[in-house]
Protein backbone atom coordinates (compact mmCIF):
# COMPACT_ATOMS: atom_id res chain seq x y z
CA UNK A 1 0.00 0.00 0.00
CA UNK A 2 1.64 3.25 -0.77
CA UNK A 3 0.92 7.16 -0.63
CA UNK A 4 -2.58 8.15 -0.49
CA UNK A 5 -4.05 4.40 0.98
CA UNK A 6 -1.39 5.07 3.87
CA UNK A 7 -3.42 7.97 5.91
CA UNK A 8 -7.01 5.84 5.85
CA UNK A 9 -5.07 2.88 6.66
CA UNK A 10 -3.54 4.49 9.52
CA UNK A 11 -7.07 5.50 10.68
CA UNK A 12 -8.29 2.11 10.49
CA UNK A 13 -5.66 1.34 12.38
CA UNK A 14 -6.82 3.30 15.21
CA UNK A 15 -10.33 2.48 15.05
CA UNK A 16 -10.09 -1.26 14.71
CA UNK A 17 -6.41 -2.22 16.13
CA UNK A 18 -3.39 -2.91 14.45
CA UNK A 19 -4.23 -6.30 14.22
CA UNK A 20 -7.63 -6.41 12.15
CA UNK A 21 -6.14 -3.24 9.77
CA UNK A 22 -3.65 -5.15 8.46
CA UNK A 23 -5.74 -8.35 7.74
CA UNK A 24 -9.09 -7.67 6.58
CA UNK A 25 -10.01 -8.01 3.22
CA UNK A 26 -12.67 -5.93 1.46
CA UNK A 27 -14.74 -8.65 1.17
CA UNK A 28 -14.43 -9.59 4.90
CA UNK A 29 -14.62 -5.49 5.48
CA UNK A 30 -18.21 -5.71 3.97
CA UNK A 31 -19.33 -8.99 5.47
CA UNK A 32 -18.77 -7.31 9.15
CA UNK A 33 -20.77 -4.17 7.77
CA UNK A 34 -23.24 -6.16 6.80
CA UNK A 35 -23.74 -8.16 10.15
CA UNK A 36 -23.05 -4.72 12.65
CA UNK A 37 -19.69 -6.06 14.02
CA UNK A 38 -16.73 -4.31 15.63
CA UNK A 39 -13.54 -5.60 15.76
CA UNK A 40 -10.80 -4.25 18.80
CA UNK A 41 -8.09 -6.03 18.91
CA UNK A 42 -8.54 -9.77 19.59
CA UNK A 43 -12.47 -9.25 20.84
CA UNK A 44 -15.70 -9.11 18.63
CA UNK A 45 -18.12 -6.54 19.99
CA UNK A 46 -21.90 -7.22 18.27
CA UNK A 47 -23.69 -3.82 17.62
CA UNK A 48 -27.32 -3.54 18.93
CA UNK A 49 -29.70 -3.46 16.42
CA UNK A 50 -31.21 -0.38 16.57
CA UNK A 51 -34.93 -1.28 16.07
CA UNK A 52 -34.23 -3.62 19.15
CA UNK A 53 -33.03 -1.61 21.44
CA UNK A 54 -34.63 -1.02 24.69
CA UNK A 55 -34.55 2.61 23.98
CA UNK A 56 -36.70 1.97 20.43
CA UNK A 57 -38.99 0.39 22.51
CA UNK A 58 -39.57 2.88 24.68
CA UNK A 59 -40.07 5.14 21.42
CA UNK A 60 -42.03 2.82 19.88
CA UNK A 61 -44.58 2.58 22.83
CA UNK A 62 -44.84 5.96 23.27
CA UNK A 63 -45.58 6.67 20.11
CA UNK A 64 -48.21 3.94 20.26
CA UNK A 65 -49.63 5.68 23.27
CA UNK A 66 -49.58 9.20 21.16
CA UNK A 67 -51.20 7.30 18.80
CA UNK A 68 -54.17 5.75 20.92
CA UNK A 69 -54.67 9.45 22.72
CA UNK A 70 -54.87 11.06 19.44
CA UNK A 71 -57.51 8.48 18.30
CA UNK A 72 -59.50 9.02 21.41
CA UNK A 73 -59.35 13.02 21.31
CA UNK A 74 -60.40 12.58 17.52
CA UNK A 75 -63.47 9.95 18.33
CA UNK A 76 -64.37 12.96 21.12
CA UNK A 77 -64.37 15.32 18.78
CA UNK A 78 -66.41 13.24 16.44
CA UNK A 79 -69.17 12.74 19.15
CA UNK A 80 -68.94 16.42 19.87
CA UNK A 81 -69.79 17.21 16.18
CA UNK A 82 -72.61 14.29 15.67
CA UNK A 83 -74.46 15.63 18.86
CA UNK A 84 -74.27 19.68 17.77
CA UNK A 85 -75.38 17.90 13.93
CA UNK A 86 -77.98 16.46 15.51
CA UNK A 87 -79.04 19.53 17.53
CA UNK A 88 -79.51 21.78 14.56
CA UNK A 89 -81.58 18.64 12.41
CA UNK A 90 -83.60 18.83 15.54
CA UNK A 91 -83.45 22.75 15.83
CA UNK A 92 -84.33 22.72 11.53
CA UNK A 93 -87.34 20.05 12.08
CA UNK A 94 -88.79 22.28 14.30
CA UNK A 95 -88.24 25.24 12.28
CA UNK A 96 -85.19 27.08 14.11
CA UNK A 97 -88.47 27.69 16.88
CA UNK A 98 -90.43 29.97 14.82
CA UNK A 99 -93.88 30.13 14.09
CA UNK A 100 -95.29 31.41 10.37
CA UNK A 101 -97.06 33.97 11.38
CA UNK A 102 -93.82 35.74 13.26
CA UNK A 103 -91.75 35.29 11.29
CA UNK A 104 -89.50 38.79 10.24
CA UNK A 105 -86.45 39.84 8.27
CA UNK A 106 -84.34 38.96 11.64
CA UNK A 107 -85.28 35.79 11.56
CA UNK A 108 -83.92 35.33 7.91
CA UNK A 109 -80.92 37.27 8.59
CA UNK A 110 -80.18 34.80 11.94
CA UNK A 111 -80.42 32.25 9.67
CA UNK A 112 -78.68 33.61 7.02
CA UNK A 113 -75.73 34.09 9.80
CA UNK A 114 -76.13 30.19 10.24
CA UNK A 115 -76.07 29.36 6.69
CA UNK A 116 -72.85 31.37 5.84
CA UNK A 117 -70.96 29.67 9.14
CA UNK A 118 -72.40 26.04 7.72
CA UNK A 119 -71.13 26.72 4.17
CA UNK A 120 -67.23 27.53 5.75
CA UNK A 121 -67.40 24.32 7.01
CA UNK A 122 -68.60 22.40 4.09
CA UNK A 123 -66.19 24.83 2.07
CA UNK A 124 -63.18 23.48 4.58
CA UNK A 125 -64.85 19.94 5.23
CA UNK A 126 -65.06 19.29 1.06
CA UNK A 127 -62.13 21.52 -0.20
CA UNK A 128 -64.85 24.03 -1.73
CA UNK A 129 -64.47 27.56 -2.10
CA UNK A 130 -61.66 29.41 -0.76
CA UNK A 131 -60.42 26.09 0.99
CA UNK A 132 -60.44 24.44 -2.76
CA UNK A 133 -56.96 23.84 -4.12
Amino acid sequence: MGGRDQPLRMIRKQYYGSDFATLISSNERIWWQENHATHHGDTTMTRLNPITTPRHQLRAAKAQRNREAALNAFLGKKAEIDQMLARLQTLSADHFNSHPDEINWGDVGTLEHYASLLKRITDSAFCEGEHAE
